[in-house]
């Protein structure tokens, strides 16, 4: 005897679901046909990109290999019953800036100008230059805001783009001349003197000795007259000569007295030597005679 069993076999047809749960760029989320910007010279970006039915493939292409301007991304699902759809985006590598300009341009603080002249006083070593390019991209180089010289001195500030393009600012820096005519130190014999100061001497005195020192290294000091006194009143100057070429005269008055010698170094008559309280014979009929006398103080008269 057989008895039949009948039962019915439900096969599920194969899911065809191409749709995504999740999209992702660099970690931001997109959708079909959108767009995504990237920064100058990305080359590679990271996708995610998970399929609503985890049975579903997905393939990814267009992810690297980017090249400035637009690019495809493409992200294709294929389901269980092998349909697909294909997600596509817009990858968008910027191009890089050629903006190479200055948007701040200072020196110790104050604006400036491509081809200006800047000047500093005397003695400065170094200015605090400030440069802003206008694009926070580029790079900025300066050179020649030290070690500066008495003179003109060249200053350059270079800009170079994110493209490599470069723009050339140049500023001249005039370093003053010191123009200090002061002095740190005047003495006469050993003792601190002013300008104007006047000294009694003694009879006979030919020289005094006055040290003199420039405030400035560079400024140069000459003392005129203080090895050359007579009697009477001496004016010895003391000149100071700046960097710069500006003088100044420092004055120091010295009296030299005069001798009270009234004595005489010789005496003629009629060319015979003679002295004081001497007679002198000269012929019959003379009338004048010549006398020669000469004075023990040559000043004396």
């Amino acid at each position: 005897t057989t008895r039949t069993y009948t039962f019915k076999v439900l096969v599920p047809a194969l899911s065809s679901n191409v749709s995504l749960e999740s999209f992702t760029v660099n970690g931001q989320a997109v959708r079909n046909g959108g767009r995504v910007f990237l920064e100058p010279g990305t080359e590679a970006v990271t996708v995610a990109a998970s399929p609503a039915d985890p049975a579903s493939s997905i393939q990814v292409t267009g992810s690297s290999g980017l090249v400035a301007g637009e690019n495809t991304l493409s992200v294709t699902v294929t389901s269980l019953a092998g349909t697909t759809a294909t997600y596509s985006v817009k990858l968008i590598v910027q191009s890089p800036s050629n903006i190479s300009s200055l948007v701040v341009f200072k020196v110790s603080g104050a604006r400036v100008v491509d081809g200006s002249t800047v000047v500093v006083p005397s003695g400065t070593q170094a200015v605090a230059v400030t440069a802003t390019p206008s694009d926070p991209s580029a790079s900025v180089l300066v050179t020649g805001s030290g070690n500066l010289v008495v003179g003109d001195n060249d200053l350059t500030v270079l800009v170079t783009a994110e493209d490599g393009s470069t723009t050339t600012y140049s500023v001249t820096l005039r370093v003053l001349k010191n123009d200090d005519t002061s002095l740190a130190l005047l003495q006469y014999d050993g003792g601190d003197v002013e300008d104007g100061d006047s000294f009694d001497l003694e009879f006979g005195t030919e020289s005094v000795e006055i040290t003199a020192e420039a405030t400035a290294v560079s400024s140069t000091v000459e003392i005129v007259g203080a090895d050359a006194l007579v009697s009477g009143r001496n004016l010895v100057r003391i000149n100071v000569t700046a960097e710069d070429e500006s003088v100044r005269t420092y004055r120091l008055i010295f009296n030299v007295a005069r001798s009270n010698e009234t004595g005489l170094e010789s005496l003629t008559v009629s060319g015979q030597e003679a002295a004081a309280g001497d007679t002198i014979t000269v012929p019959l009929g003379t009338r004048a005679v010549v006398v020669s006398a000469e004075t023990t103080d040559p000043f004396a008269t």
